[in-house]
């Protein structure tokens, strides 16, 4: 207890020893400081959560293009195995249909357009069908990939129930790859959950 208390009878004559004036000037700059580093501290929280930020944005566009590449080479490959079958990736298709957000079912706007493409096949014995399958860019590229085989898979089923043969009809499928509009909302992204549909005219 002593020398607490001699410790704070040296600070009550320290004190005692500053003008009023100086003290105030003291402790209203020691808040100034105190103020300044709390910026500064939030300020450097504020930098390292916007670097965060970008940096996961980058790696999500560094995974999607690589993503993109890869499916282009795995196209590329098909397309020489088999060239009469695999729509070339920069065609534009002649028919697109469209799916609700994380299905694959074939909607009401669907059956019109396979109803033109059989139609179609049925009076051209010399075309065949190429399906490519995407979806929009939420979820996972591995979840992607099988739902947009599954919308090929659909726009199939349809196309056999109605008498196309089987081997008139292939399809590949790109996930969230190439996408027709650049976003992650829902309701625009309905422009990306498709299936194009390419009519091939068989050289041989």
């Amino acid at each position: 207890m002593k020398s607490y208390s001699a410790f704070f009878a040296f600070i009550l004559s320290f004190t005692a020893c500053i003008p009023p004036g100086k003290l105030n000037e003291s402790l209203e700059l020691s808040k100034k400081m105190t103020k300044s580093q709390d910026k500064l501290k939030s300020e450097l929280a504020d930098s390292l959560a916007s670097f965060k930020m970008k940096e996961r944005a980058y790696q999500q566009k560094l995974t999607q293009l690589e993503d993109s590449i890869s499916l282009v080479l795995k196209a590329c490959e098909e397309s020489e195995r088999k060239p009469d079958q695999i729509a070339p990736l920069n065609n534009k298709p002649q028919h697109i249909i469209y799916f609700d957000f994380d299905k694959y079912s074939l909607v009401d706007s669907s059956f019109k357009v396979l109803t033109e493409v059989v139609d179609f096949l049925k009076r051209n014995e010399n075309f065949n069908c190429v399906l490519h399958g995407y979806t929009d860019l939420e979820g996972p590229q591995e979840y992607n990939l099988k739902l947009s085989e599954n919308r090929v898979l659909s726009s199939r089923n349809y196309l056999l129930s109605y008498g196309i043969s089987a081997n008139r009809i292939t399809g590949s499928y790109f996930g969230k790859a190439f996408v027709n509009i650049g976003t992650r909302d829902r309701d625009a992204n309905w422009r990306n959950r498709r299936v194009e549909i390419f009519l091939i005219k068989n050289e041989k």
